[in-house]
């Protein structure tokens, strides 16, 4: 019941869910983990399949989207992907990197685990917005002023 209500919902918010859970299972694996999501229009009109070698770059653990912020300030020259990652037959919200070599820098799953990489190459300035959309980063204010810039 509470599935099918979550389901409905889902639907409801965000119609193109659909297309893209069945655009996903249609490249492998048989399981969607879909939220609302502000990209999911752009994964599927955008997205392609990622065929790079990922290297491992193990940070904390179920946090990618955080990892990748946290280590695009350190590699500018990098570009940013956000999309989905194939894990043992269920797709996952991901985020990750590419090099300068065309590598696929992975932050939190091993890469034998992953099959497959789905998504698409985003700005800095998107991902922030997504960022804070996703309410995984926050601006904490006094007195008017920027005193800090957390993680939750």
């Amino acid at each position: 019941m509470f599935e099918k209500l979550v389901n409905e919902k889902l639907m409801m918010l965000q119609p193109c869910s659909k297309e893209l859970g069945y655009k996903l299972t249609q490249l492998g694996g048989n399981i969607v983990a879909i939220s609302l999501d502000p990209l999911s229009d752009r994964f599927i009109r955008e997205g392609t399949v990622y065929n790079q070698q990922p290297i491992l770059n193990k940070m904390k653990e179920g946090m990618c989207h955080v990892n990748i912020w946290e280590l695009y300030k350190k590699h500018s020259d990098y570009t940013i992907h956000t999309g989905y990652v194939l894990v043992q037959n269920v797709w996952y919200r991901h985020s990750w990197l590419i090099d300068h070599e065309d590598n696929i820098v992975e932050t939190t799953y091993p890469t034998n685990d992953v099959s497959m990489y789905f998504g698409i190459w985003v700005s800095p300035e998107e991902f922030l917005d997504l960022l804070l959309r996703m309410g995984l980063i926050h601006m904490q204010y006094q007195y008017g002023l920027n005193i800090m810039f957390g993680w939750q």
